[in-house]
């Protein structure tokens, strides 16, 4: 389970700073439309990302003392 969570994650990780330099790049050069399309595909990508990263350090770090005992 742990891998199936943390194979996505760091595909997807990979892939949002180019997307938030996308966005920053468009509303700094008024292309407001073409910034809203790509909102909308980086808002769930970035959600999913920090999402996964909680509960991949959760797993790392205090699910392990929890089941030993």
């Amino acid at each position: 389970m742990y891998l199936t969570i943390l194979i996505p994650h760091i595909v997807l990780a990979f892939f949002v700073p180019i997307l938030a330099l996308g966005m920053i790049y468009l509303a700094a050069k008024g292309r407001f439309a073409w910034h809203k399309r790509l909102a909308i595909v980086a808002f769930p990508v970035w959600v999913y990302v920090s999402a996964t990263g909680v509960i991949i350090y959760a797993m790392l770090y205090h699910l392990p003392a929890a089941w030993a005992g």
